[in-house]
Formats: C-alpha cells, sequence, structure tokens
C-alpha cells in the first residue's frame, strides 16, 4: 500500500503488532552449546545421540504449561516425532514414539488445552472462556525429521489411528 509521507511510513512500521493467538511450530528440546552441570542442557548436549520419545514428551508437557495462561490463546504443539539427522542440524534427536507414548503425548496436551481457564487453542468469542480449544501435531509428513503422522510401512497407520482413540471421530 502506498503511503503518503514519511510520518504514515513510520507509523506503519512502528506501529505495536496485537496477535489474536501465538504459537510453537516444533518445541523439542534445545541443545545448548555450552551445558552446565546444573542444567537440563547437560543432558542434551550431545547431537547425534537418539533420545527416548518420552523426553520430548515431558519436555513438550511442562512447555505447554508455560502458556496456559497467556494473554493471547497459545496453540500448543505435540511432536510425533524428532531426528534431525538426516539434515546434520545440531538437534536433539528422539526415537519415534511407540503407540502407548504417542497416545500418552495426545491425551496429555489434550488434557491441558481442555482444562478450565486454559488459554490454549484459538481465539473463538462462542466459547465460554473465548478459546477454543486446540492443537497442532508436528508434522505430517515431515520425513527428512521425523515428523511423520502419516501412514508409512513401519508403522501403518498406528499413529492416526491414535489420533481418532484419543481424540475422536
Amino acid at each position: 500500500m502506498p503511503c503518503s509521507n514519511v510520518a504514515d511510513v513510520w507509523v506503519k512500521v512502528n506501529a505495536p503488532v496485537r496477535y489474536d493467538w501465538t504459537g510453537t511450530y516444533n518445541d523439542a528440546v534445545p541443545v545448548c552449546p555450552q551445558p552446565h552441570p546444573t542444567d537440563v542442557c547437560a543432558k542434551y548436549a550431545h547431537p547425534g545421540t537418539v533420545f527416548p520419545y518420552e523426553d520430548c514428551r515431558i519436555f513438550q508437557d511442562e512447555s505447554r504449561g508455560n502458556h496456559s495462561a497467556d494473554a493471547v490463546p497459545y496453540l500448543a504443539n505435540v511432536v510425533a516425532g524428532f531426528d534431525p539427522r538426516p539434515w546434520h542440524e545440531a538437534a536433539c534427536s528422539f526415537a519415534p514414539p511407540t503407540a502407548a507414548q504417542w497416545e500418552t503425548a495426545l491425551a496429555m496436551a489434550k488434557l491441558q488445552v481442555e482444562m478450565p481457564g486454559s488459554r490454549m487453542g484459538f481465539p473463538d468469542a462462542s466459547q465460554p472462556d473465548g478459546v477454543l480449544p486446540a492443537f497442532n501435531i508436528y508434522a505430517f509428513n515431515e520425513y527428512g525429521e521425523g515428523g511423520i503422522l502419516a501412514p508409512t510401512q513401519g508403522d501403518g497407520y498406528m499413529k492416526l489411528e491414535t489420533v481418532a482413540k484419543v481424540m475422536g471421530r
């Protein structure tokens, strides 16, 4: 949109940004460049190591809890798997979830977003708290990083069937 003068440009560029909601794309455990013995980073300072899926799930459960009372709704995230080794990224790798682990991850996310007063989901004035409970799953077909919800030869339809089991059809 063309601006008529410099002051108009300043207002458009420097005006406060207001968000309807925020979210997380892929909330996996970070790798810290310099681990500290008393910090969670000490355990995960080893890129290339494959950690149990449970570690990623617990990290996400705790991360989502940090956003339960945000001023604007927060779209929570559940990782269907994460292994950045094919891309040679310096990030933690996690084993794919078993059916039981995947069910627990989904059930915990559902519990957190549906808690009374939770601010996790999308803005929706028709809801009692103004938020439609929701979360995002990373990812449907990120085969390069292991975020796979799509059917595969190894897991078949397990992840999709578990989503239906936990969330309903």
